[in-house]
């Protein structure tokens, strides 16, 4: 991997080992090589964490919201509803796609065995 800086990584569609070529082939599909610099992506698994953590976030900044809402002005429940879950909705499908970038982008620099392709070899 070259000595960018994950944010960098994850901000762009670019492959991690490379920096040229795309890593994306869909939303949240991963090509299965890179066409510019050759590796392979098969190493690359985020699993569930990516919408664990999508949950978690999205989860709180929307409770916090609908509280504060809640105790400001008391709207209706319709209106919550109303509200909350399109704002829930955009949110989570805006982070998903960076939270799974971030997890596939740290898993060789931080020793997952099975990611790193130097230490399968």
């Amino acid at each position: 991997m070259t000595e960018r800086s994950a944010v960098d990584l994850v901000l762009s569609p670019a492959c991690p080992h490379g920096g040229r070529g795309c890593r994306l082939a869909g939303y949240l599909r991963l090509v299965k090589s890179c066409h510019a610099c050759g590796p392979d992506h098969d190493f690359a698994d985020a699993g569930e964490r990516p919408a664990v953590f999508v949950m978690m976030l999205v989860g709180f900044v929307i409770a916090s919201a609908a509280l504060t809402v809640e105790l400001k002005f008391l709207p209706p429940l319709w209106l919550h509803l109303a509200l909350w879950l399109p704002v829930a909705t955009a949110l989570a499908l805006a982070a998903l796609t960076p939270l799974k970038a971030l997890m596939i982008v740290l898993q060789c620099p931080h020793r997952a065995a099975e990611a790193c392709r130097e230490n399968a070899a």
